[in-house]
């Protein structure tokens, strides 16, 4: 049984039961990844990827986000801020608030959608330039 997104609200699903590119990011599979820059490279590829497929329903989303119930609004920020835990943990200690913004300013749809619509980037393009901006933040 497929587990839907946004309380039913779309055709997609998770990772965990999907087989096609709409799948949800895995952010337990980035764990696995020691590295941290590694890490948040294919964090974003996979991010990017789904905002991609989802852009549509995204798009939606964030518009009309105030008239989401809040339930479903508290799941939605959940699973970005496990985004963003999972793709930070891997720094070491103590943690550089000016890194975490710049963090979750990339996992953002809405930076997603900057780059790659607004400036014409590519998938690939938006993450190198993420990561070498967060790379910049020691």
């Amino acid at each position: 049984m497929a587990t839907r997104v946004h309380g039913g609200c779309t055709p997609y699903t998770t990772a965990s039961t999907a087989s096609t590119s709409s799948a949800l990011p895995a952010p337990e599979k980035w764990s696995a990844i020691e590295d941290p820059l590694e890490r948040l490279r294919v964090g974003l590829a996979d991010l990017y990827r789904f905002y991609r497929d989802a852009e549509q329903m995204l798009t939606l989303v964030a518009r009309d986000a105030h008239a989401i119930p809040q339930p479903i609004r508290a799941a939605r920020e959940a699973t970005t801020k496990q985004h963003l835990a999972v793709l930070t943990a891997a720094w070491p200690p103590p943690a550089n608030p000016l890194r975490q913004a710049a963090v979750a300013h990339a996992t953002s749809f809405t930076t997603w959608r900057s780059l790659c619509r607004d400036q014409a980037l590519t998938n690939p393009q938006a993450v190198d330039l993420m990561t070498t901006l967060v790379q910049t933040l020691h």
